[in-house]
This record gives C-alpha cells, sequence and structure tokens, in this order.
C-alpha cells in the first residue's frame, strides 16, 4: 500500500520503509540513506508475509 504523508492528520505514526520517485524530490528533501530507494516507480511488491 502506498501512502502520501501529506494526506495523513498525524503523519508520525508511521515510519517509512522506501523512497519511490527520488529524482524528482526537491534537493532539501533528505531521506534516510538506509531506506531502499527508487529514482522512479518500480516493479517492487512488498514481501509476502509483510503486514500493512
Amino acid at each position: 500500500m502506498t501512502i502520501t504523508l501529506g494526506t495523513l492528520d498525524d503523519p508520525s505514526v508511521f515510519t517509512p520503509e522506501v523512497v519511490i520517485h527520488a529524482r524528482s524530490r526537491p534537493h532539501w528533501d533528505a531521506m534516510d540513506p538506509d531506506l531502499q530507494t527508487f529514482d522512479t516507480q518500480p516493479a517492487w511488491t512488498p514481501d509476502a508475509g509483510e503486514s500493512c
């Protein structure tokens, strides 16, 4: 499931797991370098058994 944090009342409830569309982020938007990052929309799905 993809959730855009700007749509939430309290985004602090969620912890990012992956960064998508990284190439179009503003220069000041520094994400955790340990997160899996994709420049564009990947052909990626969560591992089986992960809960949302």
